[in-house]
């Protein structure tokens, strides 16, 4: 083996350590920006706010998407809530009475992340999704059936 360094390491040693820190040095430059100026901090920069991206496709409010969201009811919600949305085991949904918030994003946060038994207000608890494998579209169904029914669910944020 050929040593022809002050080191005294191999020269394809010290090829593979600085092809390496070169590599690194490129991938940090290219993919994270020069001195941090990619376009989410500029966006920062420029407006004061983050990028945002949904998590999720929020599906349009038209009336199948209100169909759909009885039918997703009927899978996930009937059984506590009721046929009718009378209420049961679980609270009425038909009235004008709203346990954990009365707007849209409260309810789809319901919805959602279910209610555990220290934040239930009646002692009762709810798992997510109704302990349904429902999509988050569905969830979003299910609020725009139930909004559709009653005039008491604030829109909006």
């Amino acid at each position: 083996m050929e040593k022809n360094n002050a080191t005294g390491l191999p020269n394809w040693i010290l090829f593979l350590f600085l092809g390496a820190l070169l590599w690194g040095l490129l991938y940090g430059i290219f993919y994270h920006g020069f001195l941090n100026e990619n376009p989410e901090n500029a966006l920062l920069d420029e407006t004061g706010t983050f990028v945002v991206r949904a998590e999720v496709q929020i599906p349009d409010r038209t009336a199948d998407a209100v169909t759909a969201g009885e039918t997703a009811y009927k899978t996930a919600c009937i059984a506590c809530h009721g046929p009718n949305r009378e209420g049961g085991v679980g609270p009425s949904l038909a009235d004008a009475t709203w346990l954990h918030g009365d707007k849209e994003s409260d309810i789809f946060r319901v919805i959602t992340t279910g209610i555990s038994a220290a934040d239930s207000k009646t002692g009762q608890i709810m798992p997510p999704m109704g302990g349904a494998s429902l999509s988050k579209a569905q969830a979003w169904q299910i609020l725009y059936f139930l909004a559709d029914r009653n005039g008491s669910i604030k829109k909006g944020e």
